[in-house]
């Protein structure tokens, strides 16, 4: 038996009830109104008691002997829109702990947060709820392969903001430290099921060095040094026997 419980009338008099339970259903105890506060926003998402606000998805008949339900494209498609920034991760040898899982996802600092769950023992789900955080996180890979390419020409710095945010597919640009006295490939062989596809490389911006005397701003050709020892060069060619013998042959 409940306790009593107090109730007060339009007057203001107060009266003592016994709620009786022993009679009510289960439904009936799963109402939010019989709920703590803290359980029943989540409870009423649960329940089918209250009956459905919006209005019912899909048809049903019978198709082939059997209840079917027919379910137009634009309410399956209402249904999806909640999950429209959903992805699957795939781990080929099992998916680690959740908790170590849902770290890495908070180090990222998406916009508007994450859920995951378990699929199976080697696929987890991934619901997004931000355009933006979902092109970061499929892009994640494209940017981890940009980055083996770009490292095989330098120290990989940063992606420009076209690359990042997709507005320029034909082309990815990256920021990379380089060292201007080795030879920088001018492309970078990739072998993809057995065939050779080759990225082309661009530079931008590269200044000029000169390995004479190891100063940026001129190259080889310019540098004063390099003029230097050519005209030294000259001058001993000047002075040379062969030279000379030519010129008495000459005279």
């Amino acid at each position: 038996m409940e306790p009593p419980l107090l109730t007060a009338d339009h007057s203001g008099r107060a009266e003592t009830t016994t709620a009786n339970t022993e009679n009510t259903s289960y439904a009936e105890k799963l109402r939010t109104n019989s709920l703590p506060r803290d359980l029943a926003a989540r409870n009423a998402k649960k329940a089918f008691i209250h009956g459905v606000d919006s209005k019912v998805i899909g048809t049903s008949a019978i198709f082939n002997g059997r209840k079917t339900i027919f379910l137009p494209k634009e309410e399956d498609d209402y249904m999806a829109a909640p999950f429209q920034y959903s992805l699957v991760g795939k781990f080929s040898h099992g998916y680690p702990t959740m908790t170590r899982l849902r770290g890495k996802f908070a180090n990222l600092g998406l916009n508007k947060g994450f859920k995951i769950g378990v699929l199976d023992h080697k696929h987890v789900w991934i619901r997004l709820f931000d355009p933006n955080d979902y092109a970061r996180v499929w892009m994640k890979q494209t940017w981890q392969f940009l980055y083996h390419v770009a490292s095989l020409i330098g120290k990989p710095l940063k992606l420009d903001e076209a690359t990042t945010e997709i507005d320029n597919p034909v082309v990815a640009r990256i920021c990379v430290e380089i060292n201007v006295l080795e030879r920088l490939p001018s492309d970078i062989p990739t072998q993809i099921d057995g065939k050779t596809k080759f990225f082309k490389v661009q530079y931008e911006g590269i200044p000029e060095y000169c390995k004479i005397c190891q100063h940026r701003g001129h190259s080889i050709a310019t540098c004063y040094l390099n003029k230097e020892s050519q005209g030294n060069q000259d001058d001993n060619d000047d002075d040379s026997p062969i030279k000379n013998f030519d010129n008495d042959l000459k005279q």
